[in-house]
């Protein structure tokens, strides 16, 4: 096979493998932050002070600061999200590129 071919095969799925583990991680932080809003939902119906789990340890909370803490994780991996599904994109165009690349490449190899 072409040298040139099997190099644009090897970027192609290098950026597979990218694209893959962005997604996964976006993913995962979506399942965090539906996570996150439960908690919030609960907290909401709750009085007086809450529990929260650090490391191995159970530390008593006022509802704010824990409706707080939560909050600010939300805001974050939102932002996190945002960030990956620019990623998400530049790679799904790289990849778009990379295929064009191929087809080319093995329509001149094929013609040659």
């Amino acid at each position: 096979m072409n040298p040139e071919i099997e190099q644009s095969i090897r970027a192609f799925q290098e950026k597979e493998k990218e694209l893959q583990a962005v997604m996964l991680q976006k993913q995962q932080l979506e399942l965090q932050i539906k996570e996150i809003e439960m908690a919030l939902e609960e907290l909401g119906k709750v009085e007086g002070d809450v529990y929260k789990s650090v490391g191995g340890l159970f530390l008593k909370t006022s509802k704010e600061e824990a409706k707080g803490e939560l909050q600010e994780r939300k805001k974050l991996f939102e932002l996190r999200i945002k960030s990956l599904t620019t990623q998400e994109e530049s790679l799904k165009n790289q990849l778009m590129r990379l295929q064009r690349r191929l087809e080319e490449d093995a329509a001149r190899y094929e013609g040659a």
